[in-house]
Protein backbone atom coordinates (compact mmCIF):
# COMPACT_ATOMS: atom_id res chain seq x y z
CA UNK A 1 0.00 0.00 0.00
CA UNK A 2 1.31 3.39 -1.21
CA UNK A 3 1.27 6.08 1.93
CA UNK A 4 0.88 9.89 1.19
CA UNK A 5 4.84 10.18 0.49
CA UNK A 6 5.04 7.75 -2.12
CA UNK A 7 1.66 8.88 -3.48
CA UNK A 8 2.78 13.00 -3.80
CA UNK A 9 6.50 11.93 -5.20
CA UNK A 10 7.70 14.32 -2.07
CA UNK A 11 7.28 14.95 1.81
CA UNK A 12 3.75 16.19 1.91
CA UNK A 13 3.21 19.51 3.54
CA UNK A 14 1.49 20.26 6.84
CA UNK A 15 -1.74 20.85 4.80
CA UNK A 16 -1.50 17.62 2.56
CA UNK A 17 -1.32 15.88 5.78
CA UNK A 18 -4.21 17.03 7.17
CA UNK A 19 -6.33 16.39 4.32
CA UNK A 20 -4.91 12.99 3.87
CA UNK A 21 -6.15 12.75 7.96
CA UNK A 22 -9.26 14.20 7.26
CA UNK A 23 -10.25 12.11 4.43
CA UNK A 24 -8.77 8.49 5.40
CA UNK A 25 -9.02 9.19 9.20
CA UNK A 26 -12.70 10.82 9.36
CA UNK A 27 -12.87 11.88 13.06
CA UNK A 28 -16.59 10.35 14.19
CA UNK A 29 -14.41 6.92 13.67
CA UNK A 30 -12.52 7.83 16.67
CA UNK A 31 -13.13 8.48 20.46
CA UNK A 32 -11.16 11.27 20.38
CA UNK A 33 -9.05 12.89 23.95
CA UNK A 34 -6.96 15.28 25.25
CA UNK A 35 -3.53 14.69 25.80
CA UNK A 36 -3.04 14.56 30.11
CA UNK A 37 -7.09 14.53 30.59
CA UNK A 38 -7.98 11.92 32.97
CA UNK A 39 -10.90 9.45 31.94
CA UNK A 40 -12.62 7.21 34.21
CA UNK A 41 -12.49 4.07 33.82
CA UNK A 42 -13.62 0.53 35.41
CA UNK A 43 -11.70 -2.68 35.12
CA UNK A 44 -14.10 -6.30 35.02
CA UNK A 45 -12.68 -7.12 38.55
CA UNK A 46 -12.70 -3.78 39.84
CA UNK A 47 -15.39 -2.50 41.97
CA UNK A 48 -14.79 1.30 41.90
CA UNK A 49 -14.49 3.30 39.25
CA UNK A 50 -10.55 4.75 38.63
CA UNK A 51 -9.02 7.83 36.69
CA UNK A 52 -6.32 7.45 34.25
CA UNK A 53 -4.37 9.99 32.26
CA UNK A 54 -4.53 10.09 28.49
CA UNK A 55 -1.01 10.07 27.48
CA UNK A 56 0.97 12.88 26.02
CA UNK A 57 2.38 12.60 22.23
CA UNK A 58 6.68 12.30 22.50
CA UNK A 59 9.07 11.61 19.91
CA UNK A 60 8.80 8.32 19.78
CA UNK A 61 4.84 8.22 19.43
CA UNK A 62 5.05 10.82 16.48
CA UNK A 63 3.93 9.32 13.06
CA UNK A 64 3.26 5.62 15.17
CA UNK A 65 0.09 3.91 15.82
CA UNK A 66 0.04 1.09 18.39
CA UNK A 67 -2.40 -2.18 18.73
CA UNK A 68 -3.65 -4.26 21.57
CA UNK A 69 -6.21 -6.56 21.64
CA UNK A 70 -8.40 -5.40 18.51
CA UNK A 71 -7.99 -1.98 20.08
CA UNK A 72 -5.47 1.05 18.21
CA UNK A 73 -4.37 4.33 19.19
CA UNK A 74 -1.96 7.50 17.86
CA UNK A 75 -1.76 11.21 18.23
CA UNK A 76 -3.13 13.31 15.10
CA UNK A 77 -1.54 16.07 13.83
CA UNK A 78 -3.55 18.23 16.26
CA UNK A 79 -1.49 16.16 19.08
CA UNK A 80 -5.32 14.13 20.28
CA UNK A 81 -5.06 10.97 21.60
CA UNK A 82 -7.28 8.62 19.01
CA UNK A 83 -8.71 5.52 19.99
CA UNK A 84 -10.79 2.74 18.07
CA UNK A 85 -10.90 -0.92 17.09
CA UNK A 86 -8.28 -1.92 15.07
CA UNK A 87 -10.10 -2.60 12.11
CA UNK A 88 -8.24 -3.49 8.61
CA UNK A 89 -9.45 -0.17 7.36
CA UNK A 90 -8.21 2.22 10.19
CA UNK A 91 -4.75 0.59 9.78
CA UNK A 92 -5.03 1.47 6.05
CA UNK A 93 -6.18 4.50 6.35
CA UNK A 94 -3.18 5.14 8.77
CA UNK A 95 -0.97 3.71 6.68
CA UNK A 96 -2.32 5.49 3.69
CA UNK A 97 -1.20 9.28 6.01
CA UNK A 98 1.81 8.18 6.57
CA UNK A 99 1.51 6.36 9.97
CA UNK A 100 4.03 2.81 11.05
CA UNK A 101 3.00 0.91 13.30
CA UNK A 102 5.49 0.94 16.50
CA UNK A 103 6.41 3.38 19.36
CA UNK A 104 5.81 3.79 23.17
CA UNK A 105 2.06 4.04 23.16
CA UNK A 106 -0.16 2.86 25.98
CA UNK A 107 -3.79 1.84 24.18
CA UNK A 108 -5.90 2.75 26.56
CA UNK A 109 -9.64 0.72 27.24
CA UNK A 110 -7.99 -2.49 25.88
CA UNK A 111 -7.13 -4.56 28.95
CA UNK A 112 -11.10 -5.29 30.08
CA UNK A 113 -11.82 -1.88 30.99
CA UNK A 114 -14.45 0.44 30.09
CA UNK A 115 -15.11 4.09 30.50
CA UNK A 116 -17.80 5.17 32.55
CA UNK A 117 -18.54 8.63 30.70
CA UNK A 118 -22.24 7.69 28.71
CA UNK A 119 -20.90 9.44 25.25
CA UNK A 120 -17.39 7.78 25.35
CA UNK A 121 -18.99 4.28 26.46
CA UNK A 122 -21.44 4.26 23.93
CA UNK A 123 -19.22 4.48 21.01
CA UNK A 124 -16.66 2.60 22.93
CA UNK A 125 -19.38 -0.47 22.96
CA UNK A 126 -19.85 0.27 18.93
CA UNK A 127 -15.92 -0.36 18.14
CA UNK A 128 -16.40 -3.52 20.59
CA UNK A 129 -19.38 -4.67 18.45
CA UNK A 130 -17.26 -3.86 15.24
CA UNK A 131 -14.32 -5.64 16.22
CA UNK A 132 -16.41 -8.66 17.46
CA UNK A 133 -17.80 -8.49 13.80
CA UNK A 134 -13.95 -8.40 12.38
CA UNK A 135 -12.35 -10.87 14.12
CA UNK A 136 -14.95 -13.22 16.37
CA UNK A 137 -12.30 -15.87 17.36
CA UNK A 138 -9.74 -13.80 18.90
CA UNK A 139 -12.58 -12.41 20.99
CA UNK A 140 -14.33 -15.38 21.90
CA UNK A 141 -12.52 -16.32 24.74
Amino acid sequence: MRNISEILGSVPSAEELKSHEEQFLPENDWIILKPRETIEILGVAEKAPREVFVPSPTSSTKGKYTKNNSRIAFFDLNGNYRLASATEERIKGLERCGYTEGGDLTVLLSNNERPTNPEIAEKFDDFMEEAHKENPEKLAA
